[in-house]
């Protein structure tokens, strides 16, 4: 794993060989009114890229988590809301944003 000055991670698994950019920030809480604290969680496969200023936040719902699977590649501005589960192999170009409609 190699992660870039300015990047920032709570309440994340970040797997193997993942790179992380400057500036993207990870595991955060979600922006959802419903949330209430609970422990919660971002999961980054392995063999990752996530560029300059991508935001994951973590899930909302005790226990749940956001997921990403392996060898995806979010590009610079991407965002992943909370309880988003990506497959392995997922490309997001640059300031895609995903949420999940729980």
């Amino acid at each position: 794993m190699e992660i870039f000055p300015q990047a920032y991670l709570e309440y994340c698994e970040i797997g193997e060989n993942t790179v992380i950019s400057s500036g993207a920030i990870i595991g955060t809480g979600p922006q959802d009114l419903g949330y209430g604290g609970e422990p919660t969680k971002v999961v980054v496969g392995d063999n990752c890229q996530i560029r300059e200023h991508v935001t994951i936040h973590r899930a909302s719902g005790e226990g749940k988590e956001t997921r990403i699977g392996n060898k995806c590649l979010l590009m610079v501005g991407a965002h992943v809301a909370h309880n988003c589960k990506l497959g392995d192999n997922v490309i997001l170009a640059n300031l895609v944003t995903l949420a999940d409609m729980l």
